[in-house]
């Protein structure tokens, strides 16, 4: 699996902190910071495109799993709508993490650091 690259060309938004994003083709990591450039908050998807599923933590929520439903329906009445996120089942942490350890050799150090203490974390919890 190949590791995450930065995309260089990520859209900041207004009034948000600002973020990187890292990808490949089965996987986004996206990365926000304080005004000190220290990580705060990150959103991991991963099985990309056929059952994405998205591990996200921020002091302000904590951990939030969600699945995302792609909008496609598969009966073909309707056109594809909106993707958009559901509330996914308990996480397979072991797993998020091993997809993780294979895909952040590229990563900054703080960045691979903070998101691999978050999955620790959440299970020792």
């Amino acid at each position: 699996m190949k590791p995450l690259s930065e995309f260089t060309h990520t859209g900041q938004h207004h009034g948000e902190p600002f973020r990187r994003w890292f990808m490949n083709q089965q996987m986004d990591l996206i990365v926000w910071f304080d005004a000190c450039n220290e990580p705060i908050s990150f959103q991991f998807c991963f099985d990309k495109p056929e059952a994405e599923k998205s591990l996200m933590w921020s002091a302000e929520y904590g951990y939030l799993f969600m699945a995302v439903d792609d909008g496609d329906n598969p009966y073909g009445f309707e056109h594809k709508k909106s993707p958009m996120m559901v509330a996914g089942t308990k996480p397979d942490m072991e797993i998020i993490e091993d997809l993780f350890t294979l895909v952040n050799g590229s990563l900054p150090e703080k960045v691979s650091r903070f998101v691999c203490n978050k999955i620790k974390c959440y299970q020792a919890g």
